[in-house]
């Protein structure tokens, strides 16, 4: 039975619930632009893989798109995601507070924003000593978006706009979605490092039990996308890292649990911040 089912009975407009595909939890997009249309992150036995025709996404716009458009295919348990009649309102769903055109605006920037996500194909590949399972998936089969670029984002129009997710990646994003809280999310969304610690930190409290060591090696393979291989660039690595647990420690209390260590990150289990949901 799918996890999506879990969400069946929850009316995700009236609760603080938000939902993350596991795979890009487990891994992360790159913090800021990357050169190249190639690009690879791993987590243990994880892989995730970008491959682009135009350029990678990067930065806190694709992170708070696919949280929205995980949370929609699960409550709607349809490929179709409807963004709105407006741009504005979709903007304010993602939790833009300032809607602003112009070349540094936040509309161009949500524009560039969609355009490198929907762009990319995506790998994800499982593999132990046994088993190897590699997917390719193309995110979305077509989008339509209704005079969004125009002067006026507030502005109506009769039709709504629109995103059709592949079924690949439909049913990537609703195999295991993990719940977490807007409001706790909404603090961090001006730090894609603070957002991708808070939902993987909530996320491994749902299910570790024992504290751990995770090492400097394995944190920069899942977290360092811009991170050169050099002591340098492990030293301001470590400060980064540093620098985005203690914002997510700010606004979740478990996060406080965990210790920087001379070898990495010491683990200590706490409470997910939204908790696991049960099927009924």
């Amino acid at each position: 039975m799918s996890d999506i089912n879990i969400y069946s009975n929850i009316d995700s407009n009236k609760i603080d619930l938000g939902m993350a595909a596991r795979s890009f939890v487990l891994a992360s997009l790159p913090y800021k632009p990357i050169a190249g249309n190639v690009y690879q992150r791993k987590n243990g036995n994880f892989t995730l893989s970008l491959v682009t025709s135009y350029k990678l996404p990067y930065g806190v716009i694709p992170r708070l798109l696919l949280c929205f458009l995980t949370k929609e295919a699960a409550r709607t348990k349809s490929k179709v995601i409807v963004l709105g009649d407006s741009l504005a309102d979709f903007m304010r769903n993602l939790g833009f507070m300032h809607i602003t055109g112009g070349r540094w605006g936040s509309i161009t920037r949500l524009k560039e924003g969609v355009k490198r996500l929907f762009s990319c194909m995506v790998t994800v590949q499982w593999e132990d000593k046994e088993n190897t399972l590699i997917k390719n998936i193309l995110p979305v089969s077509q989008v339509q978006l209704y005079n969004w670029w125009d002067k006026n984002p507030e502005q109506k129009h009769l039709w709504e706009s629109s995103v059709t997710l592949t079924e690949e990646f439909y049913q990537e994003l609703i195999a295991s979605p993990i719940p977490f809280k807007v409001s706790t999310l909404g603090m961090l969304k001006t730090s894609p490092l603070a957002i991708d610690l808070y939902l993987w930190s909530s996320y491994r409290n749902s299910y570790i039990k024992r504290q751990s060591l995770i090492l400097w090696e394995s944190l920069i393979a899942q977290f360092g996308s811009n991170v050169p291989d050099t002591s340098r660039g492990l030293s301001d690595f470590k400060k980064t890292f540093t620098r985005g647990l203690e914002k997510v420690s700010a606004v979740y209390p478990s996060a406080k649990n965990l210790r920087i260590h001379p070898e990495g990150l010491l683990f200590i289990p706490g409470e997910p911040d939204f908790p696991k949901l049960k099927s009924e």
